[in-house]
Protein backbone atom coordinates (compact mmCIF):
# COMPACT_ATOMS: atom_id res chain seq x y z
CA UNK A 1 0.00 0.00 0.00
CA UNK A 2 1.43 3.25 -0.87
CA UNK A 3 2.87 5.27 2.21
CA UNK A 4 -0.01 7.60 4.21
CA UNK A 5 1.31 10.10 6.62
CA UNK A 6 -0.91 9.55 9.94
CA UNK A 7 0.14 11.11 13.38
CA UNK A 8 0.95 9.07 16.24
CA UNK A 9 -0.45 10.91 19.17
CA UNK A 10 0.67 10.25 22.86
CA UNK A 11 -0.77 12.41 25.67
CA UNK A 12 0.28 11.64 29.66
CA UNK A 13 -1.38 12.67 32.26
CA UNK A 14 -1.62 12.51 36.00
CA UNK A 15 -4.65 11.27 37.52
CA UNK A 16 -6.85 11.60 41.31
CA UNK A 17 -9.52 9.07 42.52
CA UNK A 18 -12.30 8.61 41.79
CA UNK A 19 -16.29 8.52 43.19
CA UNK A 20 -16.58 4.99 42.94
CA UNK A 21 -13.48 4.40 45.64
CA UNK A 22 -15.07 3.10 48.92
CA UNK A 23 -15.88 4.98 51.53
CA UNK A 24 -13.37 3.74 54.11
CA UNK A 25 -10.62 4.48 51.07
CA UNK A 26 -11.86 8.40 51.26
CA UNK A 27 -8.25 9.33 53.09
CA UNK A 28 -6.52 7.77 50.42
CA UNK A 29 -8.46 9.77 47.96
CA UNK A 30 -7.84 13.14 49.68
CA UNK A 31 -4.11 12.19 50.22
CA UNK A 32 -3.98 11.58 46.33
CA UNK A 33 -5.87 14.87 45.78
CA UNK A 34 -3.34 16.56 47.87
CA UNK A 35 -0.58 15.14 45.72
CA UNK A 36 -1.91 16.53 42.91
CA UNK A 37 -2.45 19.63 44.41
CA UNK A 38 1.36 19.95 45.03
CA UNK A 39 2.35 19.22 41.44
CA UNK A 40 -0.08 22.17 40.56
CA UNK A 41 2.10 24.05 43.01
CA UNK A 42 5.39 22.94 41.58
CA UNK A 43 5.91 21.61 44.85
CA UNK A 44 7.43 18.21 44.28
CA UNK A 45 8.76 16.74 46.86
CA UNK A 46 5.55 16.97 48.49
CA UNK A 47 4.18 15.50 45.56
CA UNK A 48 6.53 12.90 45.71
CA UNK A 49 6.29 11.98 49.35
CA UNK A 50 2.70 11.89 49.05
CA UNK A 51 2.54 9.69 45.78
CA UNK A 52 5.58 7.05 47.35
CA UNK A 53 3.57 6.76 50.55
CA UNK A 54 0.35 5.46 48.81
CA UNK A 55 1.83 3.64 46.10
CA UNK A 56 4.04 1.37 48.30
CA UNK A 57 0.48 0.83 50.12
CA UNK A 58 -0.84 -0.96 46.64
CA UNK A 59 -2.62 2.26 45.49
CA UNK A 60 -2.82 2.31 41.39
CA UNK A 61 -3.60 6.00 41.23
CA UNK A 62 -0.22 6.74 43.01
CA UNK A 63 1.76 4.46 41.64
CA UNK A 64 1.15 5.43 38.20
CA UNK A 65 1.48 9.32 39.46
CA UNK A 66 4.67 8.31 41.12
CA UNK A 67 6.28 6.61 38.05
CA UNK A 68 5.65 10.13 35.93
CA UNK A 69 7.24 11.80 38.85
CA UNK A 70 10.53 9.29 38.34
CA UNK A 71 9.97 9.73 35.03
CA UNK A 72 10.45 13.60 34.98
CA UNK A 73 12.80 14.02 37.46
CA UNK A 74 10.41 15.83 39.69
CA UNK A 75 10.50 15.43 43.78
CA UNK A 76 13.11 13.02 43.32
CA UNK A 77 16.02 11.62 40.66
CA UNK A 78 15.26 11.09 37.24
CA UNK A 79 14.70 7.23 37.17
CA UNK A 80 13.55 5.30 34.17
CA UNK A 81 13.69 2.37 35.62
CA UNK A 82 11.81 3.00 38.91
CA UNK A 83 9.02 4.85 36.22
CA UNK A 84 8.96 1.40 34.28
CA UNK A 85 8.50 -0.35 37.75
CA UNK A 86 5.97 1.73 38.82
CA UNK A 87 3.85 1.83 35.25
CA UNK A 88 4.12 -1.68 35.16
CA UNK A 89 2.79 -2.39 39.01
CA UNK A 90 -0.59 0.05 37.98
CA UNK A 91 -1.29 -1.41 34.49
CA UNK A 92 -1.47 -5.15 36.41
CA UNK A 93 -4.15 -3.61 38.50
CA UNK A 94 -5.92 -2.81 35.80
CA UNK A 95 -5.27 1.27 35.68
CA UNK A 96 -5.73 2.18 32.20
CA UNK A 97 -3.84 5.14 32.09
CA UNK A 98 -0.57 3.09 32.88
CA UNK A 99 -1.60 0.54 30.52
CA UNK A 100 -1.31 3.01 28.02
CA UNK A 101 1.88 4.10 29.04
CA UNK A 102 3.50 0.76 29.36
CA UNK A 103 2.39 0.18 26.14
CA UNK A 104 4.34 3.90 24.70
CA UNK A 105 6.81 2.70 26.48
CA UNK A 106 7.36 -0.40 24.45
CA UNK A 107 6.26 1.24 21.41
CA UNK A 108 9.44 3.34 21.41
CA UNK A 109 11.53 1.32 23.76
CA UNK A 110 12.19 4.10 26.49
CA UNK A 111 13.32 2.20 29.65
CA UNK A 112 12.59 -1.02 28.13
CA UNK A 113 13.76 -3.04 24.91
CA UNK A 114 11.57 -1.89 22.15
CA UNK A 115 8.35 -4.77 21.55
CA UNK A 116 5.80 -4.09 19.17
CA UNK A 117 3.75 -6.82 20.10
CA UNK A 118 3.76 -5.99 24.08
CA UNK A 119 3.19 -2.35 23.07
CA UNK A 120 -0.24 -3.81 21.04
CA UNK A 121 -0.79 -5.69 23.94
CA UNK A 122 -0.94 -3.08 26.14
CA UNK A 123 -2.64 -0.68 23.98
CA UNK A 124 -5.30 -3.15 23.67
CA UNK A 125 -5.91 -3.03 27.48
CA UNK A 126 -6.46 0.77 27.91
CA UNK A 127 -7.75 0.77 24.80
CA UNK A 128 -10.99 -1.68 25.54
CA UNK A 129 -11.15 0.24 29.01
CA UNK A 130 -11.76 3.67 26.35
CA UNK A 131 -8.33 5.36 26.64
CA UNK A 132 -8.12 7.38 23.75
CA UNK A 133 -5.37 7.74 23.39
CA UNK A 134 -4.66 4.30 23.50
CA UNK A 135 -7.12 3.66 20.59
CA UNK A 136 -4.89 6.26 18.54
CA UNK A 137 -2.04 4.45 18.76
CA UNK A 138 -3.61 0.74 18.42
CA UNK A 139 -5.21 2.17 15.23
CA UNK A 140 -1.23 3.51 13.88
CA UNK A 141 0.32 -0.17 15.07
CA UNK A 142 -2.72 -1.90 12.80
CA UNK A 143 -2.12 0.25 9.91
CA UNK A 144 1.45 0.25 9.91
CA UNK A 145 1.25 -3.73 10.72
CA UNK A 146 3.56 -3.39 13.64
CA UNK A 147 3.07 -5.68 16.49
CA UNK A 148 1.21 -8.29 14.44
CA UNK A 149 -0.23 -8.26 10.66
CA UNK A 150 -1.37 -4.99 8.88
CA UNK A 151 -4.96 -4.78 9.68
CA UNK A 152 -6.73 -1.70 7.93
CA UNK A 153 -10.31 -2.13 9.01
CA UNK A 154 -9.49 -3.04 12.46
CA UNK A 155 -6.82 0.76 11.62
CA UNK A 156 -10.00 2.31 11.07
CA UNK A 157 -12.44 1.17 13.88
CA UNK A 158 -9.69 2.09 16.32
CA UNK A 159 -8.91 5.39 15.11
CA UNK A 160 -12.80 6.05 14.77
CA UNK A 161 -13.39 5.48 18.79
CA UNK A 162 -10.04 7.93 19.54
CA UNK A 163 -12.16 10.78 16.72
CA UNK A 164 -15.47 9.80 19.08
CA UNK A 165 -13.74 11.36 22.07
CA UNK A 166 -12.17 14.32 20.61
CA UNK A 167 -8.34 13.37 19.21
CA UNK A 168 -8.61 15.22 16.01
CA UNK A 169 -5.48 13.91 14.79
CA UNK A 170 -7.12 9.93 14.94
CA UNK A 171 -10.10 11.69 12.87
CA UNK A 172 -7.37 12.61 10.28
CA UNK A 173 -5.98 9.58 10.28
CA UNK A 174 -9.21 8.11 9.79
CA UNK A 175 -10.11 9.65 6.84
CA UNK A 176 -7.04 9.14 5.51
CA UNK A 177 -7.40 5.62 5.65
CA UNK A 178 -10.88 5.99 4.23
CA UNK A 179 -9.49 7.12 1.22
CA UNK A 180 -7.63 3.70 0.63
CA UNK A 181 -10.19 1.53 1.14
CA UNK A 182 -12.90 -0.23 -1.29
CA UNK A 183 -16.47 1.09 -0.34
CA UNK A 184 -17.50 -2.79 0.77
CA UNK A 185 -14.62 -2.72 3.12
CA UNK A 186 -15.54 1.03 4.73
CA UNK A 187 -18.95 -0.59 4.90
CA UNK A 188 -17.46 -2.94 7.02
CA UNK A 189 -15.10 -0.88 8.69
CA UNK A 190 -18.41 1.24 9.72
CA UNK A 191 -20.16 -1.50 10.86
CA UNK A 192 -17.50 -2.33 13.19
CA UNK A 193 -16.91 0.84 14.43
CA UNK A 194 -20.24 0.89 16.23
CA UNK A 195 -19.86 -2.18 17.61
CA UNK A 196 -17.00 -1.36 19.16
CA UNK A 197 -18.38 2.33 20.04
CA UNK A 198 -20.97 0.18 22.64
CA UNK A 199 -18.29 -1.79 23.99
CA UNK A 200 -15.07 0.40 24.58
CA UNK A 201 -16.27 4.10 24.93
CA UNK A 202 -20.36 4.38 25.72
CA UNK A 203 -19.83 2.47 28.99
CA UNK A 204 -16.48 4.76 29.81
CA UNK A 205 -18.31 7.52 28.86
CA UNK A 206 -20.73 7.49 31.33
CA UNK A 207 -18.06 6.46 33.85
CA UNK A 208 -15.55 9.53 33.33
CA UNK A 209 -18.44 11.85 34.13
CA UNK A 210 -18.72 10.59 37.70
CA UNK A 211 -15.05 11.16 38.39
CA UNK A 212 -13.22 13.76 40.57
CA UNK A 213 -10.14 13.39 38.73
CA UNK A 214 -8.50 17.20 38.13
CA UNK A 215 -6.05 15.20 35.48
CA UNK A 216 -3.05 17.23 35.63
CA UNK A 217 -0.07 16.66 33.71
CA UNK A 218 3.52 16.61 35.79
CA UNK A 219 5.16 18.70 32.68
CA UNK A 220 2.83 20.73 30.67
CA UNK A 221 2.12 18.66 26.87
CA UNK A 222 4.81 15.62 28.64
CA UNK A 223 4.84 13.35 26.13
CA UNK A 224 3.16 13.84 22.35
CA UNK A 225 4.56 12.58 18.99
CA UNK A 226 3.85 12.63 15.68
CA UNK A 227 5.15 11.07 12.18
CA UNK A 228 3.95 7.57 11.88
CA UNK A 229 3.17 6.16 8.85
CA UNK A 230 1.00 3.49 7.03
CA UNK A 231 3.11 1.35 4.62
Amino acid sequence: MKKIKVCNLKNVMLIAGSIFLLSVMSAVAANIEEGIAAVEQKDYMTAYKTFKTLAEQGNAEAQYNLAILYKQGKGAMQDAGAAVNWFRKAAEQGLASAQYYIGHLYDVGEGVKQDSILAKDWYTKAAEQGNASAQSNLGVLYANGEGGQQDIVKSYVWFSLAASQGLTAALDNRNVLAKSMSPELLKNATTLSRDYFQRYVAPFSLQQNKLTSRGHPAVPNAHQQSGSSVK
